[in-house]
């Protein structure tokens, strides 16, 4: 009796750094009582609560965010939770675009008739498991993140019964996830094995000594997963069927929600549980990124389907991000961070107005679609160009910031070689993005019918698409965010 109580008690968890999560997941039982209990007028109860424990979210996180910029990291739940800025600005990211996406795919799933609730709910579990990523201290809780931020995918992907596509892109998506996840938890074991801890910082501080090759497979099996997650090359098979298969208010959410969550993981992973390692992830994410670039850009040269073009642009898009990371912690980390989160912000966007685009029961996803919408509706014709010209890296849209920023970064490294492949590359991505803008504004459509929308979606049309124009001019503000949130090398 005497020993036991001489050990020392563990810590009390520190409930306030995750009520972020525990809000989410009581709002998330909330909406299914909601769904049980109200069938009268429930759709707009359910998107009303949807959204508004989306706003609560961000308030809360944006306050953590506040008060620890200042601070140290604080570790919490026997170590298995970390409150730090970067992660409460990747969960801030993540809420706005879910909001975004909500917003956007209203009307779209009144008129294709998707089931709200499993809609809703499905998709809040799905943030929520991105939330729990994002803030993961141990390999056991980044993979429960996964699992979570991933399962509510494969049956959002299937939501609507009259697509024959969305099933069979479900299936496929489902069984490469369920591989990922196997080469995920075989790496994680090797490094339990390796290091006999599953806390990250105990494993970096094991790293710090020489390890046996066995270790580096873990590692690169854990990448693996990663990447896949990104839809980096050789492990993009998902994208293309998967974005043209579902929903595109389905589309709008997988382009954008999972990469946020899927670079924290990365994050946590490699800055902190590998840090001693740089020099071997760095050039596993150069091999990737360069293989990503090329293979992303030839393949969206010959796609007719807009969303299949958009996922190889993704493809391409994260090339970018992952060379950019291949530079290391101290020069790569924020250019990749400010990179994604302007990539993600302008997709959904462009998907945002492929939804307001799309009739009952018909989805805007082609060229023919695009036709002549400069007639049909030059403001959303102009708010698609900047969009799309912001992806595709054109001044004086922040996408160009984005790119510059990786390029010069590089280029003061003495990566000379690699600068001018980049800038090649975003060259012959530029030109599927014309493309596009080819069809709106010198392609007559086949029926001349105006695109009329509701006065608030036009709002966040007006928002989305003016945003990339004002914070390329002024992308300070944004590049302020981003600083100071990676150790320096």
């Amino acid at each position: 009796m005497s020993v036991l109580l001489s050990s020392p008690l563990p810590a009390l968890p520190i409930f306030s750094a995750a009520m972020p999560e525990i809000f989410m997941l009581g709002m998330i039982l909330l909406i299914m009582l909601v769904d049980a209990f109200f069938k009268n007028a429930k759709k707009f109860a359910l998107y009303f609560l949807t959204q508004l424990t989306l706003i609560i979210s961000f308030v809360m996180t944006a306050w953590q965010f506040h008060g620890a910029i200042h601070e140290p990291s604080l570790v919490t739940f026997n170590g298995q939770y970390v409150l730090d800025p970067l992660g409460c600005l990747l969960k801030c990211v993540l809420y706005l675009l879910a909001f975004m996406s909500f917003w956007y795919s209203r009307s779209y799933n009144q008129n294709a008739k998707i089931q709200t609730a499993e809609f809703y709910l499905l998709t809040l579990l799905s943030v929520l498991g991105g939330m729990i990523l994002i803030s993961a201290h141990t390999l056991l809780i980044l993979y429960l993140g996964l699992e979570l931020l991933s399962l509510p995918l494969y049956a959002l992907v299937a939501i609507s019964r009259r697509r024959a596509e969305g099933s069979e892109a479900a299936m496929k998506y489902f069984v490469l996830g369920a591989l990922a996840s196997g080469l995920l938890l075989y790496g994680m074991s090797l490094l339990y094995g390796m290091t006999g801890s599953l806390d990250l910082s105990a494993i970096a501080c094991v790293t710090n000594t020489p390890l046996t090759s066995l270790f580096l497979v873990g590692m690169v099996l854990v990448i693996v997963a990663i990447t896949f997650k990104l839809g980096a090359i050789p492990f993009h098979l998902w994208a293309p069927d998967v974005y043209e298969g579902s929903p595109t208010s389905v589309t709008i959410y997988v382009a954008t929600v999972p990469k946020i969550a899927a670079f924290g993981m990365l994050c946590r992973l490699v800055l902190e549980g590998f840090p001693h390692w740089s020099m071997d992830w760095q050039e596993i994410f150069n091999v990737l990124g360069v293989v990503s670039l090329v293979g992303g850009n030839l393949m969206a040269l010959v796609q007719n389907n807009i969303k299949r073009l958009l996922a190889y642009s993704t493809i391409a898009n994260v090339g970018f991000i992952l060379i950019a990371l291949g530079m290391g912690v101290s020069s790569g980390a924020q250019p990749a961070l400010f990179y994604l989160m302007v990539y993600a912000v302008s997709t959904a966007g462009v998907f945002g107005i492929l939804l307001l685009m799309s009739r009952a029961g018909v989805d805007a996803e082609t060229f023919e679609d695009l036709k002549g919408l400069n007639k049909r509706n030059p403001w959303m014709a102009f708010m698609l160009c900047l969009l799309l010209l912001s992806i595709a890296g054109i001044p004086p849209l922040v996408g160009f910031d984005a790119k510059f920023l990786i390029i010069y970064q590089l280029m003061g490294l003495g990566h000379f070689g690699m600068a001018i492949f980049v800038l090649i590359m975003s060259v012959i991505g530029s030109y599927y993005y014309l493309r596009v803008l080819k069809s709106m504004y010198f392609e007559e459509p086949d029926v001349l019918t105006s695109v009329k929308i509701s006065w608030d979606l036009s709002c966040l049309m007006s928002l989305n698409g003016l945003a990339v124009l004002v914070l390329g001019i002024f992308p300070g503000v944004l590049f302020l965010l981003t600083t100071g949130l990676f150790p320096v090398a």
